[in-house]
């Protein structure tokens, strides 16, 4: 008799656990799979070379625009000078190009002109043969005169369009020039290697005179501004959660400290394989022998962040209350 007792009170006991657990998702969510995370950049050179200068350590702080490292500039240097004394060149042809121009057209006015001249005097010694004044002769000379005049000016005109070509072409080369010398100066530029955002230097294996080449990663520097929690939460609590919950949590980097935030974003999606290429968030198993419920990362903005110590990928522990946007006052809870 006492043992069908305990077992009944273990089955009420049971039961009330589970609806509990059923009722409170409604009320709360509460994980402790949660970690801190801010926006991480891998640093890496756009031009190769050796590391001539070094200018930070490991954990560093660093404002955005500082010099993390430089790449030996001196070749970059020397194609800069190589690329800005073609430019001049190419300018010089073009000016003489169009010069060339320039006479190729005073050839033609002055052909054009010859020709009118031809012209008139063949005019007025054609109307003397029909009065018999002048000679056949003499118009015939004048006949020739006037085909070699036209003749000229065509030849004239042909050497503009050459000329108008070969400014067309020098035109062409001077702006390869320009871009060449633009591309030089970019990768001049680009030895010198700075820092995309205020953040941290993480710890780095990078040395003086070590060799990098394009796109090697160098080092990384973490975001100090962006800031979050994540925390993967099962998927039958997300029909409850509504960005701007207020939260609950705690670090572990800072133990028994209540911190206060709010919930940022609730992703859509999640990848079932971690297998790439994938565009969504994969979130592993705890394990592979049953099917648990699918977990989703929620992420959380932390108030005050800036008064805070945190560093990324610490665990941390997170209560988000589901009644309304105000939630539960820190105060009360301490």
């Amino acid at each position: 008799m006492f043992g069908r007792f305990l077992i009944l009170v273990f089955l009420v006991l049971a039961v009330a656990i589970w609806a509990s657990v059923q009722i409170s998702r409604f009320y709360f969510s509460f994980t402790t799979d949660a970690y801190v995370l801010t926006d991480v950049v891998t640093v890496a050179p756009t031009v190769a070379g050796p590391i001539s200068e070094l200018h930070v350590d490991d954990n560093d702080v660093v404002d955005a625009g500082d010099v993390l490292f430089e790449i030996d500039p001196r070749p970059y240097q020397y194609a800069e000078q190589a690329a800005r004394a073609a430019l001049a060149a190419a300018q010089s042809d073009f000016e003489a190009a169009k010069a060339s121009l320039a006479v190729a057209q005073d050839q033609v006015d002055a052909a054009e002109a010859t020709l009118t001249d031809s012209q008139q005097t063949f005019d007025r010694v054609s109307a003397l043969v029909d009065d018999g004044v002048s000679t056949e002769q003499r118009l015939d000379d004048l006949t020739q005169n006037l085909q070699n005049a036209s003749a000229d000016l065509n030849a004239a005109k042909d050497g503009v369009i050459l000329a108008q070509d070969g400014v067309k072409s020098a035109e062409a080369r001077m702006s390869q020039a320009s871009a060449a010398l633009a591309t030089a100066t970019y990768q001049l530029e680009q030895t010198q290697v700075a820092a995309p955002f205020d953040g941290f230097v993480l710890p780095f294996t990078l040395r003086q005179g070590s060799y990098l080449a394009e796109g090697d990663p160098a080092m990384a520097v973490v975001d100090d501004k962006t800031w979050r929690i994540v925390a993967n939460l099962p998927e039958s609590h997300l029909a409850y959660v509504r960005p701007g919950q207020r939260v609950l949590l705690m670090v572990s980097s800072m133990p028994w400290t209540l911190l206060r935030g709010r919930v940022l974003s609730i992703p859509r999606g999640v990848a079932r394989s971690e297998d790439p290429p994938q565009a969504v968030p994969y979130v592993a198993q705890t394990t592979s022998w049953i099917r648990l419920a699918q977990r989703f990362p929620v992420e959380i903005a932390i108030d005050d962040v800036e008064t805070i110590p945190l560093f990324m990928g610490a665990n941390a522990t997170v209560f988000i209350w589901h009644a309304g946007e105000d939630g539960p006052s820190l105060e009360a809870a301490q």
